[in-house]
This record gives C-alpha cells, sequence and structure tokens, in this order.
C-alpha cells in the first residue's frame, strides 16, 4: 500500500462512524442515555410577551423577529389535516404552560428570542415510524443563536430547567400533550456481554487491519487509504506513471466530495488517454455505488450493534412496546407489499435494498419500539438507532414518493 498522502481542509465523515475503538464501545460508560423521539421536530422561544415558533434559519434570524406566533403556525400547517392539528394544538399547551411562568424564568431561558428550545411534537395520528400510543412534547436542547441565526452556543441543562418548571406548577398535563423531557434509558447489560464484546470489537479491528490504522485514526483515514490503493492499481492497469498531484486531486474529488477542480479539468491533466477515459467514465457511472459499497462494513457494524443495544433497552416512551412491535411488524409488510406491487422498477429495487440492510442487522426480530438513543461520550454526541434507519426508508417510499 502506498503512503498516506496528506490532504488538508477535508469534509470529514459524521462522527459516529470514529474508527478508534475506544469510542466504539462507550455505549457501556457511565453517563446519561436518552431516547431518540420519531415525530415532528420544531423550536420555539418566548419574545415580546408572547410564544414563538421557528422552523428554519430564516425564522431565527434577528433573535426571532420573523418566528411565527400561534396563529401563523396554523396557517403554515393550514389544509394538511392531522399535521396542522399537531403543531396547532402543540403551540396552544405551550402557551399555556410557558405563559404561566414567571417573567424572570422565561428571560432567564428564552433571553427575547436569543435562545431557541428544539422540541419533539409526538402526535399518535402522525406517528412516522414508531406508533407511541400517546401525545408528548418532548424537550431535546436550547440552542443560542447570534442575529444572523447561527448557533452560538448549546444550553442542554435548559431542556432540564424548562421541563422542572412547568412540573413544578403543575403544567405539564395540558389539553392535549404532556410535556416534558427526553426520557432516561435503562440499559441492561448482556449476558454474554465479554463474547459480544468482542465479536463487534474484532469486526472493527478487521476493518482497521486493511491499512494498518490505530485507535486514534479516523474512518475518513481508512477512505483516503481505500482510494489511494484503488487509484493506483488502475493507474498501473493502464501503465500510467501518475504523479502525486493527479492522485491527490481523485482521492479528494472521491473520498471527501472535494468538486474542485472539475473532473473535465482533472481530466486535462493526464496524459494517458485509457486512464483518462476510465477517469470519466468512473466519476459518471460508477463512483458514488463504489461509496455506498465501501461505507456498508461501517455502516452495517454501526447498526448491527446499535439493534442489539435496543435489545437491552427498558423503559421504552411506547405506551405498550410489545403492540407497537406488532404495529411496525404489521405497517412494514403492508408497505412492501405497495411496493412491490406498484411495478415501479426502481422503487422495487430501493426496497430490496433495505430490507438486506434489515436481515445484515439481524432480521425483524430486532425491531424495536424506538428511534434510537444519543448519549455524550468525552463530550461528543453519539446516536446509535439500529433498525430505525431502514425501517423509516421503507415506511417513507409510499408515504413520500420514496423521496
Amino acid at each position: 500500500m502506498s503512503k498516506i498522502i496528506k490532504i488538508n481542509k477535508i469534509k470529514q465523515p459524521s462522527q459516529r462512524y470514529d474508527i478508534t475503538v475506544d469510542n466504539f464501545h462507550c455505549y457501556v460508560a457511565n453517563g446519561i442515555v436518552v431516547h431518540n423521539t420519531d415525530g415532528q421536530n420544531i423550536m420555539i422561544s418566548w419574545k415580546n410577551g408572547k410564544l414563538i415558533a421557528a422552523r428554519n434559519k430564516g425564522d431565527l434570524k434577528d433573535f426571532g423577529t420573523m418566528a411565527m406566533d400561534k396563529s401563523q403556525v396554523k396557517m403554515k400547517f393550514d389544509g394538511r389535516g392531522n399535521i396542522q392539528d399537531a403543531f396547532t394544538f402543540a403551540m396552544e399547551d405551550l402557551d399555556k404552560a410557558i405563559g404561566q411562568l414567571s417573567e424572570k424564568d422565561r428571560q432567564e431561558i428564552f433571553q427575547e428570542g436569543k435562545n431557541f428550545m428544539s422540541l419533539e411534537v409526538i402526535f399518535p395520528a402522525t406517528a412516522n415510524v414508531i406508533p407511541y400510543g400517546l401525545s408528548l412534547l418532548v424537550f431535546h436542547t436550547i440552542n443560542e443563536y447570534d442575529q444572523a441565526g447561527n448557533v452560538i452556543g448549546v444550553k442542554r441543562e435548559y431542556a432540564n430547567k424548562l421541563a422542572k418548571l412547568i412540573s413544578d406548577i403543575n403544567a405539564s398535563v395540558q389539553k392535549n400533550f404532556t410535556i416534558g423531557e427526553l426520557r432516561k434509558v435503562e440499559l441492561v447489560k448482556s449476558k454474554n456481554f465479554d463474547a459480544r464484546k468482542s465479536y463487534y470489537l474484532g469486526k472493527l479491528k478487521k476493518l482497521q487491519s486493511e491499512f494498518n490504522l490505530k485507535d486514534t485514526d479516523e474512518v475518513s483515514q481508512y477512505h483516503q487509504a481505500w482510494w489511494e490503493d484503488f487509484v493506483n492499481k488502475k493507474a498501473k492497469e493502464f501503465n500510467y506513471s501518475m504523479p502525486n498531484k493527479i492522485l491527490t486531486l481523485l482521492v479528494k474529488r472521491w473520498a471527501f466530495f472535494i468538486t474542485k477542480p472539475t473532473i473535465t479539468q482533472i481530466k486535462k491533466m493526464i496524459d494517458n488517454d485509457e486512464f483518462s477515459n476510465w477517469v470519466d467514465k468512473f466519476d459518471k457511472n460508477d463512483h458514488k455505488k463504489q461509496v455506498k459499497t465501501n461505507i456498508w462494513p461501517f455502516e452495517q457494524l454501526f447498526l448491527e450493534l446499535g439493534a442489539e443495544i435496543m435489545g437491552n433497552m427498558k423503559n421504552f416512551m411506547a405506551v405498550n412496546p410489545d403492540e407497537a412491535v406488532q404495529a411496525i411488524k404489521k405497517d412494514l409488510e403492508k408497505t412492501i407489499k405497495q411496493v412491490r406491487n406498484s411495478k415501479d422498477i426502481k422503487a422495487i429495487a430501493k426496497l430490496e435494498i433495505e430490507l438486506n440492510r434489515i436481515n445484515a442487522i439481524g432480521g425483524i426480530d430486532r425491531i424495536m419500539p424506538t428511534e434510537g438513543l444519543t448519549f455524550h461520550y468525552k463530550g461528543k454526541l453519539y446516536k446509535y438507532t439500529g433498525l430505525f434507519a431502514p425501517l423509516n426508508k421503507i415506511m417513507g417510499m409510499m408515504k413520500y414518493g420514496g423521496k
């Protein structure tokens, strides 16, 4: 294998794919683990004596000056049935609950639109994948924004504080929703913990060993090494003595999606017609497929681990976890049948890909009534989803046209 070239200022992959072994099994570390919820998101604040809501960056600019009030939220979702009800009822209940707090508390938490609370609206009639069986407004975290609408600070403790303030004045249960913070997850240690840990770490170390990577290396270095090796082998096939500059440009483009210079400009720098033609054809026809192939071992590893962790969870948010699982399986079966009967070749192909992912992760018996869990470890936020990722894609195929 050739020595890894130095590439600066690259777009790093998500931290959830860190190749560090220490991070890999950090779900057993001490700390708070919470459910990830499957609902509709909205951000709220309090400004000029009233509740306001934001759905995009434009709403957040100038400290919420253009954010929506209750009536504007209702108008935004006009004609969307249950979705309109979910957001309208949520604004009404939040307005009543937060309106009962002291002005001092509201100012401390929201600072006249500088701070916005991100929350999840869980409404049975608008369930995506997980049927929780109850109506909840779940606080996630409060972000602080500058005048341009950019996040400049995170105040996670304020979510708990706001939930407690509302609970202390007996305003948690409103007309349509129960208001509160994310529920903490109970994780039971696997009976065969040591064996399972060895199984997963063994898979990870096998990936590390392909390019002699260390625990301190990130997955970006794996992909860089893979693409370098791949491009070098192709150059040899075409008897092309490839300059390091060409190798660097192709690796940046294919491993890290740095699209400048363009492929046309790169081709002009290559003085080997066969290699140049291969580069052009690969970039147009095979690159995206190869990227998915390269990331799959990592994706499978983390999704499989996530599914196993989900199996050790307790204290689900769903009212009846067993019934929720059966409902998910029933919806899945119905969607699969609809897609296959649609005779849409592209949709059927996408369906088969996601079904293969489910089978690779452990099959439908690993379906759990939760989107997943999130936790902090060494100052970083991590998330495990298990089967939810492929389930969500399948369920959305008929709802949203496969987009």
